[in-house]
């Protein structure tokens, strides 16, 4: 049920598929986090600085079609300005975390440690 994420490298881009079960336009919406991570080209390659985030655009545009089986396919397209990537280094790993919001109340994926709090119903406080 949560959406799936697929990351194709196109040259200097990165498409970034998100295949999702249901998306309504004005009522759901979709955030992308993406990030890289970095490693110098040495004789042993080392990873730099964990994940980056840096001159990262893209990242807030989708185009959204449907599927003949009715489910939601957004695509990003994302950029990463080369000038903030070291000659020494090249991109060596990309993450995309998604976060879907059906409607006001309900999100994809499920926040399990949301799910562990009190709920409040009818004035009641009822223990999950």
């Amino acid at each position: 049920m949560a959406p799936r994420v697929t990351i194709t490298k196109a040259l200097a881009q990165y498409l970034v598929q998100v295949d999702m079960p249901t998306f309504t336009p004005g009522v759901s919406e979709l955030e992308l986090n993406f990030s890289y991570k970095l490693s110098r080209l040495y004789d042993k390659p080392t990873e730099v600085d964990g994940w980056q985030t840096r001159g990262i655009s893209g990242d807030k545009e989708y185009q959204l079609t449907m599927t003949p089986e009715g489910r939601s396919i957004a695509l990003y397209t994302i950029n990463i300005d080369s000038k903030l990537i070291p000659l020494s280094a090249t991109i060596t790993g990309q993450k995309a975390n998604v976060k879907l919001r059906l409607d006001k109340d309900i999100s994809l994926p499920v926040d399990h440690a949301a799910l562990e709090k009190a709920i409040s119903y009818k004035g009641k406080t009822i223990e999950i």
